[in-house]
């Protein structure tokens, strides 16, 4: 038994010494050279076995960042995000923590997070602000001068008719809906219908989240092949919540819902282990206010005749949004966010007085049909190039205080996709919706 025993341990001597020998010819092969006392330390210490890294491999320091200050000045535009700071420093390391934050707006203790900084301004209340632009970083100032996805056509315009001629795209059409009755629902699905019409292929998406809208909406859906409604009932903050000073409750609350929603749509295009209908692949997601579609502020006929001309026309369109107008002025500045002033007056000779969204107005509502750059729009209905928001993994960021559809083509921007342009002709008439 004993010399039984005895072989067994000389075996598995044998077996540990091969396997060092084969580290060791290893460790040599790397040219890794141990000296006697690490070698010790890996004899004595089996659990931890630390290698110091190769010679020439430590990467040079970055260049502390730091913030040039701007007394009674402000970086007007580009905001991404707005933080409640106690101090001008704390608004300069607020900045320099986000990646993408190049300069920075402090209006008492709201610390103004920008992606851009044009020439600053003096605004009238310019006693009350403080600004500053990150230095020392490689961090890039976006600019629609260098945008990544320029506007090439490829077709010549296709001719424009009033009888519905089907484009070759399939698409998803999604929207919110609260505290709709039957009849409420069945115009919805009516205008959804009409305008899936003008595609080869359509799904239709209600989601609610709501009581009202759960006991109606489904039964309109059992009748319709590719009209779904989703209800979900979520526990969400108070739309007059206020956080951090700013009224953001409403805003959070739409982007969770907005978020939900969208989720539902690529679902539908992205697989089909989730949902009841057949595989579909589908080009856009059709964003939309429906209570603008059921009061006839969205027309089906007008989007579509648009729609086919623009998506057969243009290639690298990542975002094309409504003109949201009320009366004859583009209305929805909440989710407007232009490109620096300087851009338009080079492209389209157009100056505006200032970064502020409201200041672009007059070149929305005063242009007939060429498409118009923006880093971010919505006018109560915008198209989305499936592949864009696929690829780039953007959706609706419920933690910012800024409008959602701000957040979520800031992320397209700053992802490559930043072809997003209002459309003059994709008329949405919020004076309909009452």
């Amino acid at each position: 038994m004993t010399t039984k025993i005895r072989r067994i341990a000389i075996f598995f001597g044998i077996v540990l010494c091969v396997i060092s020998c084969i580290g060791a010819w290893k460790i040599h092969r790397l040219g890794i050279e141990v000296s006697t006392s690490e070698q010790n330390t890996l004899k004595n210490e089996s659990t931890l076995c630390f290698l110091p890294p190769p010679k020439g491999t430590d990467a040079a320091p970055s260049p502390p960042l730091t913030c040039t200050i701007l007394k009674g000045m402000s970086f007007v535009g580009g905001d991404f995000d707005v933080v409640l700071v106690n101090s001008t420093a704390a608004c300069c390391d607020a900045c320099k923590q986000r990646p993408g934050c190049v300069a920075w707006t402090l209006q008492k203790d709201l610390c103004w997070l920008k992606e851009f900084a044009s020439a600053p301004e003096t605004p009238s209340d310019a006693t009350l602000l403080i600004s500053g632009r990150i230095e020392g970083s490689s961090r890039q100032t976006l600019s629609c001068r260098e945008a990544k996805r320029p506007l090439r056509q490829i077709h010549s315009p296709v001719p424009r008719t009033d009888s519905v001629a089907v484009m070759p795209f399939r698409a998803v059409l999604v929207g919110l809906i609260h505290g709709a009755d039957h009849a409420r629902a069945s115009a919805i699905y009516s205008q959804m219908e009409k305008l899936g019409g003008w595609f080869s292929d359509y799904r239709a998406i209600v989601y609610a989240n709501d009581i009202h809208s759960a006991n109606v909406f489904p039964a309109v859906a059992e009748k319709a092949e590719r009209f779904r409604a989703v209800v979900e009932i979520l526990h969400l903050p108070s739309a007059y919540e206020v956080h951090n000073k700013v009224s953001c409750g409403r805003v959070r609350t739409l982007a969770s819902l907005r978020k939900r929603a969208l989720w539902h749509a690529l679902q539908e295009t992205t697989s089909s282990l989730l949902n009841e209908w057949r595989p579909f692949k589908a080009d856009v997601v059709i964003m939309m206010d429906l209570d603008m579609l059921s009061s006839g502020g969205i027309n089906p006929d007008n989007t579509g005749r648009v729609l086919s001309h623009r998506l057969q026309q243009y290639t690298d369109l990542d975002v094309i949004c409504a003109n949201g107008v009320s009366g004859v002025q583009y209305f929805d500045t909440m989710a407007l966010a232009p490109c620096e002033k300087d851009y338009y007056k080079e492209f389209h000779n157009f100056t505006m007085q200032s970064s502020f969204s409201k200041d672009l107005v007059p070149w929305i509502s005063s242009t007939s049909e060429a498409l118009i750059r923006v880093r971010s729009c919505f006018g109560s209905m915008a198209v989305y190039n499936v592949t864009s928001l696929v690829k780039s993994d953007c959706t609706y960021n419920e933690d910012a205080c800024l409008c959602e559809h701000i957040t979520l083509s800031k992320c397209l921007v700053h992802k490559g996709y930043d072809g997003i342009f209002i459309d003059p002709m994709l008329m949405a008439d919020y004076s309909k919706n009452h």
